[in-house]
This record gives C-alpha cells, sequence and structure tokens, in this order.
C-alpha cells in the first residue's frame, strides 16, 4: 500500500530494456494513477517506449512517451544504465484494463500489468 491508494509491482511480462512496471494511486473512475516505467538501458543508441492503456485488444489511450537515453558505453556486455519514467493517468469507468509500455519499433519488446478500476 501507498498512502491511500494501492502501489502494484511487477509486470505481468517483460523484455529490455524494459526493466519494471509500477501503477500507483486509487484504482477507481476519474482517480489519477502514476505509471513508473523503470528501463536499464545497455545500448549506443536512444530507444523510444511508450505506455498505453487496453482493454481487451483495444487500445483506449495514449499514457504518456518518452525516449530511452543512450547508453555512451553502450554494447551488450556494457554495464546497464537505469533511469525511469512518470505517467499519470485516469480511467474513465469501472472495469479489467491492461497498462502496456512497450518499444514502438519492436512492439515485442514489452512490459504490462493488469489493472481492476472500480467505482
Amino acid at each position: 500500500m501507498a498512502g491511500c491508494g494501492i502501489d502494484l509491482g511487477g509486470g505481468d511480462e517483460h523484455s529490455e530494456p524494459l526493466a519494471g512496471l509500477r501503477i500507483s494511486g486509487t484504482p477507481a473512475v476519474g482517480e489519477e494513477l502514476r505509471v513508473e516505467l523503470e528501463y536499464s538501458q545497455t545500448y549506443p543508441v536512444p530507444v523510444e517506449v511508450e505506455c498505453r492503456l487496453k482493454q481487451g485488444k483495444t487500445v483506449l489511450q495514449t499514457i504518456g512517451s518518452d525516449t530511452v537515453p543512450a547508453n555512451p558505453e553502450g554494447n551488450p556486455e556494457a554495464t546497464p544504465m537505469p533511469g525511469s519514467f512518470t505517467f499519470p493517468f485516469r480511467v474513465e469507468q469501472p472495469g479489467e484494463y491492461k497498462v502496456e509500455c512497450l518499444t514502438p519499433a519492436d512492439e515485442d519488446n514489452k512490459i504490462s500489468k493488469t489493472i481492476s478500476i472500480g467505482p
């Protein structure tokens, strides 16, 4: 628990450079929630990431997007450069949803977490 809201750690699935996904806040209609996307960058190139709210296979909204900076010493054996992004969002209808963060250049690189939104 985090304050009066919830704090859900970990994700249902993940792949590099996406290292962790947390959703915090009160899981109720209209309340602000926050996605914290953790990354661990070993590559020498910037990587775009995007987080989406889905219901089933339908994308309802883009929660946020940003670019993971290049690791200046990047290569597959480099010491990972950790960091994170935080994106606020709200859900306007109760139900079961999935927050999915991915790299648009290769949508197989993703991490996701299911959430249940109450009235």
